[in-house]
C-alpha cells in the first residue's frame, strides 16, 4: 500500500489538471474577465472602488461596474436551470457551484455600484465653508460693551442659501493674562446683540476665539463688532471674521 501511495497522488493531480483545463475552456472569456475583476471583493478590497478620485474617474468606474453587472447577469440568466416542473429540457456545461459563484459576483458588484453612487452623491452635495472678513486692528479697555470702529459689515442670509449656521472667529489677546476679554456681534439694524455670537479669551498672546453657532434674521442688516474686558486690561483685536457653515 505504501508503494502505491505516490502513484495514487500522481493520478489525483492529473485529474485535477484535466478538470481545470476543461473548466477554463468552457467559460467564456468575457465572464472570466468580469469574474477576475470582481474577485478582490471576497477579500474585502476591490480595484473598482473609488479612492479619492475625480468626478470623471468616479463616473468611469461606475460605468465599468454597471457594464460588468449587466454582462454577468446575462450570463447567469442564460445558464440558470429551468424549473423542475416546467417540463423544459436543460443542459449546461456549468456546475451548480460555478453558477452560484457568478450569482454571488453579481450581488457583490451591485453592492459596489450602490456604495459608489452614495459616495458620489455625498461628495457632489458638499459645499465648502465661507469666511466673511469684518476688519483688522484695534483695542479697547472698556469694561462694558463698546463698538470697535472699522468692524462693520452688511449681511443678508439669503446670499448664502443652504447654510447651516455661522460663527464669529476673532484673533485676540489681553495686555495681561488677568481676567477675560469678550467679543460679540451686534445687529445695528435690529438694535440687539446676535444670540450665541459671544467669543472670549484670557490669553496674553494672540489666540483664535470662536463663538457658538448662530443664525441671522432674514433680510439685509448691518452688523458691528463689540468688545469688553472684565478687569479693564486692554483687549487687542488682530482680526475678526464670520464663518459660514454648510
Amino acid at each position: 500500500m505504501v508503494k502505491l501511495l505516490p502513484l495514487g497522488l500522481v493520478v489525483v493531480l492529473m485529474l485535477g489538471v484535466l478538470v481545470y483545463i476543461r473548466f477554463n475552456r468552457q467559460m467564456p472569456a468575457s465572464v472570466k474577465q468580469a469574474v477576475s475583476n470582481a474577485t478582490s471583493t471576497s477579500t474585502g478590497t476591490s480595484s473598482l472602488l473609488p479612492s479619492n478620485t475625480s468626478t470623471d474617474d468616479t463616473s468611469r468606474r461606475l460605468r465599468d461596474l454597471e457594464e460588468a453587472v449587466a454582462l454577468l447577469t446575462k450570463k447567469v440568466t442564460s445558464i440558470t436551470p429551468a424549473p423542475s416542473n416546467s417540463g423544459a429540457n436543460y443542459t449546461s456545461s456549468y456546475s451548480d457551484t460555478q453558477i452560484k459563484s457568478l450569482q454571488d459576483t453579481v450581488v457583490n458588484l451591485q453592492k459596489q455600484i450602490d456604495d459608489l453612487k452614495s459616495s458620489s452623491t455625498t461628495t457632489t452635495g458638499s459645499k465648502a465653508d465661507i469666511y466673511i472678513p469684518l476688519g483688522s486692528g484695534g483695542s479697547s479697555t472698556a469694561q462694558d460693551w463698546s463698538t470697535l470702529e472699522g468692524y462693520q459689515v452688511s449681511l443678508d442670509p439669503a446670499d448664502y442659501p443652504g447654510y447651516k449656521s455661522m460663527q464669529l472667529e476673532v484673533n485676540a489677546k489681553l495686555a495681561q493674562s488677568t481676567g477675560t476679554g469678550y467679543v460679540r456681534l451686534y445687529n445695528v439694524t435690529g438694535g440687539s446683540a446676535v444670540s450665541s455670537s459671544d467669543a472670549s479669551t484670557g490669553a496674553s498672546t494672540y489666540t483664535l476665539a470662536t463663538s457658538g453657532a448662530f443664525t441671522l434674521p432674514a433680510g439685509s442688516k448691518t452688523y458691528q463688532l463689540q468688545l469688553k474686558t472684565s478687569q479693564g486690561f486692554e483687549l487687542y483685536i488682530q482680526s475678526a471674521r464670520i464663518k459660514v457653515n454648510f
